[in-house]
């Protein structure tokens, strides 16, 4: 198992699947998972907008999964200009820190969204991808990879949670466009995937 004894970052590790996932690293042997994190509902400890501290925490480290971004559909529509600055200047920063910090390996969560993107999340997750396999090429680049997760069920900000709210409350379902199609994965089949991706992804590979 290539995560035993090694030191690994996760970006959004106190979301749902950040979480998840450092349980998980740990349970798989890992000897140090550093959680960098801010909460958008809480106060926070590390932004991947500030290249500073993104060096810090990547330095000595051996792997990243970068789960952090602005996901909230509407929030992005309403903010576009801080979605990219998170969303693809963010996930830059993160790819520059891990260059000048000799890490191996880089996993980069994506969106459903990012194929055929319609709204300002989905175009902000496209950019990051395209984004990623472009610097990825660099001879100094680590090991880049690209997850693509549908809707996490029982996240925060996704529709179970909102559908499960209108139940208990007798209202009717919000459904925008009963023609479309929605990718549901747990967050433990997330998880999963995204392990894949840093123990056998190749530079440039994108998992969906």
């Amino acid at each position: 198992m290539v995560i035993k004894d090694k030191i690994i970052v996760v970006t959004g590790g106190t979301g749902s699947f950040g979480s998840v996932m450092a349980k998980r690293l740990y349970e798989l042997g890992a000897s140090e998972v550093r959680i960098f994190s801010r909460n958008s509902k809480t106060e926070w400890d590390g932004d991947i907008r500030d290249q500073s501290a993104l060096m810090r925490v990547m330095k000595g480290a051996d792997f990243a999964i970068h789960a952090a971004a602005l996901k909230d559909v509407h929030y992005c529509e309403a903010n576009p200009a801080e979605a990219i600055e998170v969303n693809v200047y963010g996930s830059l920063n993160i790819l520059t820190s891990a260059k000048e910090a000799g890490l191996e390996r880089v996993v980069f969560i994506s969106s459903d969204k990012a194929c055929f993107p319609m709204g300002t999340m989905g175009i902000t997750k496209a950019l990051m991808e395209r984004m990623v396999l472009s610097e990825c090429r660099q001879s100094d680049s680590p090991v880049c990879t690209i997850v693509r997760f549908g809707n996490l069920m029982g996240s925060a900000g996704t529709v179970i949670p909102l559908f499960v709210k209108l139940a208990k409350e007798g209202a009717e379902l919000t459904v925008t466009n009963p023609e479309m199609s929605r990718f549901m994965m747990t967050i433990d089949d997330a998880v999963a995937l995204a392990l894949i991706a840093l123990e056998y992804g190749e530079n440039g590979d994108i998992l969906v």
